[in-house]
């Protein structure tokens, strides 16, 4: 089983200076090659990146791949670790309460297998 949640670092410019949709279906083929018969989830990023999300959720549908989408998640501030770190890019990211959301959100997907 590969989960692939790779979409938390992408930037609007890096999708479009390095055509992030076909790199991503690219690795997940590159992954199904060794192995065709392998167990595939995909899962958004915990941000509400718009672009990022409609790639990846295109690739899934077009391919049949489950999508678990986790940026719903952040939208409830107790998910986050505001007020945790002085950093606020750190700040952004999900608190242990996200972690744990985020976690059941995909294990959901996985039992299903």
């Amino acid at each position: 089983m590969i989960i692939f949640s790779i979409a938390e670092n992408v930037s609007d410019a890096g999708m479009d200076q390095h055509d992030f949709g076909a790199g991503y279906l690219q690795l997940i083929r590159y992954f199904q090659q060794n192995n065709p018969n392998v167990k595939l989830i995909c899962v958004s990023s915990f941000w509400n990146q718009a672009r990022t999300a409609k790639y990846i959720s295109d690739i899934c549908a077009k391919n049949g791949f489950p999508l678990v989408e986790i940026y719903k998640i952040s939208e409830d501030l107790t998910n986050t670790a505001w007020g945790t770190f002085a950093n606020p890019a750190v700040g952004s990211h999900p608190s242990d309460k996200g972690m744990l959301a985020i976690a059941e959100s995909i294990w959901r997907e996985v039992k299903k297998f």
